[in-house]
């Protein structure tokens, strides 16, 4: 194995500059999209959140869980069918958790339903938002589309749960003035 590991690191180059920018653009324009919310109400924010965070990496739901309120914002297909209480109880068991989780098979660490494997849920990416965690951003890819999280992904991911720090305070802000 580690020969064969040897082979396979010698074929393979180091990324081209071209890639390199691709890669910034990308993560620069899921940024944007995420700053160009159009509404500040803490319900619309955490929605714009959780699809635009799911569309930039290629999921096909995207949750975001404020801890203390227990605020819920979920994106996923059209005609798919979350009960948003199971969501937010599945969701709550995972705040406890003190880092960020990339899991590419969900079966080896399997989420409770209805974000488990048995629901779908082929991998799963949780990210926390704000230091100390004051929301969570859970991204699934399912079977509809089953995939895993690159390094790109994970780097894109970590950026929008900073920025979305932000969006989430300045909307609960306005909202309580």
């Amino acid at each position: 194995l580690v020969e064969a590991a040897a082979i396979v690191s010698e074929a393979v180059s180091s990324v081209s500059p071209a890639k390199k920018l691709a890669d910034e653009l990308e993560m620069l324009h899921a940024l944007r999209r995420l700053n160009a919310v159009e509404s500040t109400s803490t319900d619309a924010v955490l929605n714009h959140i959780a699809t635009t965070a799911a569309d930039a990496l290629s999921c096909e739901v995207g949750i975001v869980y404020v801890i203390d309120s227990e605020e819920l914002g979920v994106s996923a297909p059209p005609g798919t069918l979350l009960d948003k209480n199971a969501v937010r109880a599945a969701v709550r068991k995972l705040s406890t958790s003190d880092a960020a989780v990339c899991e590419q098979d969900a079966g080896r660490r399997p989420l409770p339903g209805p974000v488990g494997p048995h629901d779908g849920v082929t991998s799963y990416y949780l990210l926390q938002i704000g230091r100390p965690a004051t929301a969570l951003m859970l991204l699934l890819h399912t079977d509809a589309n089953p995939r895993g999280f690159t390094n790109l992904c994970q780097e894109i991911g970590a950026h929008l749960a900073s920025s979305a720090a932000d969006l989430i305070k300045a909307a609960r802000s306005e909202e309580e003035l």
